[in-house]
């Protein structure tokens, strides 16, 4: 706020402060303001439907619209040629003190556009503000212009195929002492990106772990957007997580969580055996057949239990 502007509210603000505010009249006062406003603003096309459709005009008609502005501020919408318009009459109509300050210059709000309209005015004016043309072309650069500060979150940025990973100094925190008691999940949506014509569809993959706190939300700690849906491609984005872990907290991260739990997609649990696991889906399920059967001790085995997750079994067994 500049010098000037400051002491206007201060000087304002001195002959407001210490009273009472009593919301119905300031509510009363303002539905009055604005109408005279409105009554005011109108009167000019009542005056042209008048000529139109009748051929004198009273006196005492003219005189009904015919008011003085209050002192205080009153907000309205209108268009701004139209604004300018009133502005150049604004003496003979008895407008006081009208500023641009006073009107918000977006249009009806009645005629306001739809949704869609204004997610695609808010799309393209942040296109505006990208560094390059090409989306992945831009997120590259922002990913080279980061500052390394723990909140960073774009961490990786994939060309060839499409993608990429999501996560900070503090979701690579927040997994370190929550994987070490408490389950880890990874699961996968394709239901929050629209598929586009010839093109490839994109899955969301995202590493939560539990809230610490009971009936909080999940914590998501990793977050890989990509249009190739492989085991290598899972795997990659495991392990570069796995990597920045291992950078921030050395060999203290090399432990590996309690249990993970996944939908059952093939996909899946190959990438958390090999990632988390450091064996092939096929041993680590052999490992555990011998830790059931009793022909291997329990207090010699080490590795996290990869766990289906019970719904997704049940809504397998009701499509067979």
């Amino acid at each position: 706020m500049s010098d000037k502007d400051q002491a206007k509210f201060d000087a304002w603000y001195s002959t407001v402060s210490g009273k009472v505010f009593l919301f119905r009249d300031e509510l009363r006062e303002y539905g009055v303001n604005d109408l005279i406003l409105l009554r005011a603003f109108w009167r000019p096309g009542r005056r042209n439907f008048l000529k139109m459709y009748s051929q004198h005009t009273s006196s005492e008609e003219e005189k009904y619209f015919t008011c003085a502005l209050p002192a205080q501020p009153c907000f309205f919408f209108i268009n701004q040629k139209e604004w300018q318009a009133l502005r150049q009459h604004q003496h003979g109509r008895l407008f006081q003190g009208l500023q641009w300050t006073n009107i918000i210059a977006k249009g009806i709000r009645d005629n306001a556009p739809s949704k869609g309209v204004l997610k695609n005015i808010a799309w393209s004016e942040r296109k505006r503000k990208w560094p390059h043309s090409d989306e992945l072309t831009s997120l590259k650069k922002i990913t080279d212009e980061q500052p390394g500060s723990d909140n960073d979150v774009l961490q990786r940025v994939l060309m060839h195929p499409k993608g990429i990973m999501l996560w900070s100094r503090k979701t690579l925190s927040v997994f370190f002492k929550r994987s070490k008691e408490d389950i880890v999940y990874l699961d996968a949506t394709g239901s929050i990106i629209k598929k586009k014509s010839q093109s490839p569809p994109y899955y969301v993959y995202e590493l939560v772990v539990r809230n610490p706190s009971k009936g909080a939300s999940p914590l998501p700690v990793a977050t890989y957007v990509t249009c190739d849906h492989t085991t290598a491609s899972v795997t990659y984005f495991l392990q570069s997580f796995q990597t920045d872990l291992l950078r921030m907290y050395g060999s203290g991260a090399s432990k590996r969580p309690v249990m993970i739990i996944c939908d059952g997609s093939l996909v899946l649990m190959h990438s958390i055996s090999i990632t988390f696991c450091r064996t092939a889906l096929e041993d680590l399920l052999q490992k555990y057949f011998l830790l059931i059967t009793g022909q291997h001790p329990t207090d010699t085995f080490d590795l996290p239990i990869l766990h289906q997750c019970l719904i997704h079994i049940m809504k397998n067994c009701q499509k067979q």
